[in-house]
């Protein structure tokens, strides 16, 4: 049976995503170009694009001992990060 864990470069992805879509939800005049242009300005971008996002959630699995908040689960495979 196929994993239905997400893999770890979608989750920035999902993110952004819920953003824009909670932005455009609030503005039903914006189109998702808006949205995005919105989002753009936004902590959490200026957080995911200076790097400080992946930064915070690096510390935050090494302090936990590479072992996923969400699924429980250790995300070291032979030693190697996944």
């Amino acid at each position: 049976m196929k994993s239905k864990e997400m893999p770890y470069v979608l989750y920035v992805a999902e993110i952004i995503y819920s953003k824009i879509f909670e932005i455009k939800s609030k503005n039903s005049d914006f189109s998702t170009i808006d949205a995005f242009d919105a989002f753009m300005g936004s902590d959490i971008y200026n957080k995911i694009s200076s790097g400080k996002f992946h930064d915070e959630w690096f510390e935050k699995l090494t302090k936990d001992n590479f072992v996923d908040s969400k699924t429980k689960k250790s995300s070291r495979r032979d030693n190697k990060i996944t």
